[in-house]
């Protein structure tokens, strides 16, 4: 039988019993519990096929993913409306996007006022999982994160340590 007292997280116990057991790990980009991930509330997320890092807040309360973008134009390509806008990264990186409008989201804010925003596919890349995603654009400048990675994102293949942060190792290679 084997106690385990005083563990900080769920998580390193189950890295400790598994280290006990003998049993290995099957990622070299992170730890996994029943093959998922386990991420921190915070993570250095990457938007591929560029690699840009981005911080992000793992967001399990949101369906889809939110990203700051700046200097939003929009404009017609082969008749189909695009947006063009900018990324920033808390590092001083800054990544220029043009992509088509895949729709628009109407946001139920907090303070009890609905806000439409530009929805694009994006692909996103998180401990070695990239996926393509969509992604509502707003002006987050006043935020301490870029990036809410949501639930279509998180879904199958992530669960997340409210404790921990920067607990995954990138694994986002460039493309």
């Amino acid at each position: 039988m084997i106690v385990i007292t005083r563990t900080r997280t769920w998580a390193k116990a189950a890295v400790l019993i598994g280290s006990v057991l003998g049993w290995q790990s099957t990622a070299d980009a992170a730890v996994r519990v029943d093959e998922k991930i386990i991420a921190g509330w915070v993570e250095n997320a990457y938007i591929h096929p560029q690699a840009f890092p981005i911080r992000a807040k793992i967001d399990t309360g949101a369906d889809h993913s939110s990203l700051s973008a700046t200097g939003m134009s929009f404009f017609s390509r082969q008749g189909r409306p695009w947006i063009r806008f900018e990324v920033s990264n808390r590092w001083g990186g800054r990544l220029s996007l043009e992509r088509p409008i895949a729709r628009t989201a109407r946001i139920k804010r907090h303070m009890g006022t609905n806000q439409k925003r530009p929805v694009v596919n994006l692909e996103l890349c998180l401990a070695g999982i990239s996926k393509n995603v969509q992604v509502n654009l707003v002006n987050r400048t006043g935020y301490d994160y870029q990036l809410l990675l949501g639930r279509s994102f998180l879904s199958g293949n992530f669960v997340v340590d409210p404790s921990a942060v920067d607990y995954v190792r990138d694994g986002c290679k460039q493309e």
